[in-house]
């Protein structure tokens, strides 16, 4: 039985890849997605029909492991001599954003009255955060600005459609 949401995945990922043509992880991004992420989704999906959200937690997978991967490029390594230091400064940084957005989606659930910044919605203070920390990144890696996405638009709003 061919699973829509895999199918939806494999499109996504064609597309993505045909836009890192000339990207210097290219082939590990490919590799990555073709012999680990794929075989997971079809495993999951000899199951039970995968839902969107295993679609998404594969695109974000997808798009942290490039990001991940330029991110050792600013650092003067390769993966194959990346150190538990590099992945402990990866994990703090990513761990920061991590805290900070889950203690915004906290705030979103308190009363109004007891938020940090009492005039503004969880909405906008979460897009602020992501957005500075998007930009924060972009110039770590020392990329143009709009070319990190951290956290996709979809997600961001069936996030905030949760509250």
């Amino acid at each position: 039985m061919i699973d829509k949401q895999r199918l939806h995945h494999q499109t996504w990922l064609t597309h993505r890849l045909s836009e890192l043509h000339d990207d210097p992880h290219q082939r590990l991004l490919r590799t990555f997605a073709t012999w680990h992420q794929l075989p997971q989704l079809r495993a999951k999906a000899a199951v039970k029909p995968l839902t969107s959200g295993s679609r998404r937690v594969a695109g974000e997978q997808f798009h942290t492991a490039r990001i991940f991967l330029t991110w050792l490029d600013t650092t003067g390594r390769s993966l194959t001599f990346c150190e538990q230091a590099d992945l402990d400064a990866w994990h703090a940084l990513i761990q920061d954003l991590n805290d900070t957005l889950g203690e915004l989606l906290l705030a979103g659930r308190t009363p109004a009255a007891r938020r940090p910044h009492a005039g503004r919605t969880p909405a906008v203070e979460i897009g602020h955060t992501v957005a500075a920390y998007t930009e924060a990144i972009e110039r770590v890696l020392g990329v143009p600005a709009g070319s990190v996405t951290l956290i996709d638009a979809t997600t961001l709003h069936d996030w905030l459609a949760k509250e």
